[in-house]
């Protein structure tokens, strides 16, 4: 079944690639382009470790999130759609629930994840779409304006392997970062990322296997907020906006943060989402895993 919601999560069909979205990178690379070797030192020299490291130490204070927010949907830089929703999120073991309500009060979609492992409920459909979260990357059965998968990815920097990537550029101040990944036997550029020296990720970029832009991932408004019951050393720096463009539709989302809180935990009733009696579930396959198979199973030549 191919979803068609279109004030939410899921949306229309496929469009042309967005000509914004280039522009962007174009930019992006021209910026990329302006490191100045020269002006390298060695305290400013790091390594694919090191950048790592730094990315994961900037978020150790902190486990858990719970923040009011707000979605707009553009498409061709015009807003079609926006909700207004709840986001509880446990890094550790990448526990997110996001409810969504349009403008009515009424519900568009629920969005929930235990580590790979998600579920999509759209009301509108009577549906609960399960399975692994890399099984909507391409997945037909969910025609989406944002991929679940992208919101996954947009929330936390994913971590790297340094055997994986490779430095591409750096600065006294950024650090740019090419990550790679294999298919089919085949390396290819995965994954681009211009983390700060504070260790702070304000651009990614993710890549096809043809090592095509597909998503690009845009953080910014970093503040510090306190940590409840610490004093000033206890604060957590986090973006109150994200940014999500799509080169294969002329959309973005803006996920925007209005309220954030750092609790020490979450107690399991807040997870629990009960869905109505008529609901129906429908597991969603893994196109890439199902490829991957058939091309080991395909006789050598």
């Amino acid at each position: 079944m191919r979803s068609n919601l279109k004030t939410g999560i899921a949306s229309s069909a496929p469009h042309p690639r967005n000509d914004i979205f280039y522009l962007f990178l174009l930019s992006f690379f021209f910026f990329m382009s302006s490191f100045s070797p020269l002006s390298l030192g060695a305290s400013t020299s790091s390594t694919p470790e090191a950048v790592a490291k730094q990315i994961e130490n900037r978020r150790i204070s902190w486990v858990a999130l719970k923040a009011r927010v707000v979605l707009h949907f553009y498409q061709e830089d015009r807003e079609k759609a926006s909700c207004f929703g709840r986001l509880l999120y446990e890094r550790l073991q990448e526990k997110v629930v996001l409810s969504c309500v349009g403008r009515q009060n009424k519900l568009l979609f629920v969005f929930k994840t235990l580590d790979r492992s998600f579920e999509l409920y759209l009301p509108a459909l009577k549906t609960v779409y399960e399975g692994n979260i890399f099984a909507l990357s391409d997945s037909p059965e969910i025609d989406s304006h944002l991929k679940p998968l992208d919101l996954y990815r947009a929330l936390k920097p994913m971590t790297f392997a340094a055997a994986e990537s490779e430095i591409e550029k750096q600065d006294e101040t950024h650090t740019a970062v090419k990550i790679y990944s294999e298919r089919h036997n085949k390396r290819y550029l995965a994954r681009k990322i211009l983390a700060t020296r504070e260790g702070d990720v304000p651009v990614e970029i993710y890549y096809s296997e043809n090592e095509e832009p597909e998503t690009l991932i845009q953080r910014s408004d970093y503040q510090e907020i306190l940590l409840p019951g610490q004093r000033s050393k206890g604060k957590v720096v986090f973006p109150r906006q994200i940014q999500i463009d799509s080169s294969a539709k002329r959309n973005k989302t803006v996920l925007l943060f209005k309220k954030i809180e750092f609790p020490a935990r979450f107690v399991d009733e807040n997870w629990g989402i009960s869905y109505p009696e008529d609901v129906q579930r429908a597991a969603v396959e893994d196109p890439a895993l199902k490829r991957q198979i058939e091309f080991e199973k395909a006789p050598a030549t």
